[in-house]
């Protein structure tokens, strides 16, 4: 990938890493990253300012297709989603002292599982009834971490 400056044309970086086609590439709202994905099942977290790879992110059963981040001042949220229908949340952690960043799995959702990592999901809109049920049979239905309302 390359990373061009859009108001002089300059080339700034190039960002090299994946070992197939990269399907999406998104920028975090702080303009510090750029999250990548592509058929070789990675997701990169590159930093804009370096060019650097700062974290890999493996695991995925299928190509990556989809990479949102969350739309807030820090910018250190985002969604993947690829071809077997699943998608997971992460979040980038920043250890100030130590120079070195984190990627860390916060929900992951297959047609069949949801997997939650400190996470409070009460209240939350829009779960599948799938997910719903398969997470008040874990936690059991009347924990207060389960409320919940269905996609309709």
């Amino acid at each position: 990938m390359r990373l061009w400056d859009a108001q002089t044309g300059t080339l700034c970086s190039i960002l090299t890493g994946h070992s197939k086609g990269v399907m999406t590439v998104a920028y975090s709202p702080n303009g510090r990253w750029i999250a990548s994905g592509g058929y070789d099942k990675t997701v990169r977290l590159w930093e804009v300012d370096s060019g650097r790879c700062l974290a890999i992110l493996e695991g995925f059963q299928d190509a990556v297709h989809c990479i949102a981040w969350k739309s807030t001042p820090s910018g250190t949220d985002f969604a993947v989603s690829n071809w077997d229908k699943s998608v997971r949340t992460w979040k980038v952690v920043e250890d100030e002292k130590e120079k070195e960043v984190q990627v860390c799995l916060q929900w992951r959702s297959t047609p069949d599982t949801l997997v939650l990592s400190n996470t409070l999901i009460q209240g939350v809109q829009g779960l599948s009834g799938m997910n719903l049920r398969l997470f008040q049979q874990q936690r059991g239905a009347d924990h207060p971490n389960t409320r919940g309302s269905l996609n309709r």
